[in-house]
């Protein structure tokens, strides 16, 4: 497992972190709708609001 760089989700590929960090800046170039939906769940169970 990659190391998390922006102190969001540890159990999360960096490479879908990455993506998540690309929509939050250019909303739908990043990640699938069904990929954001997935990150948006977990983001919502998470203390450290640091991801989006």
């Amino acid at each position: 497992m990659h190391p998390v760089r922006n102190g969001g989700l540890p159990y999360l590929p960096i490479e879908l972190v990455e993506k998540r960090q690309v929509a939050t800046e250019e909303p739908g170039m990043g990640l699938s709708r069904r990929e954001f939906g997935v990150l948006e769940l977990l983001a919502e169970g998470m203390p450290n609001r640091e991801i989006g």
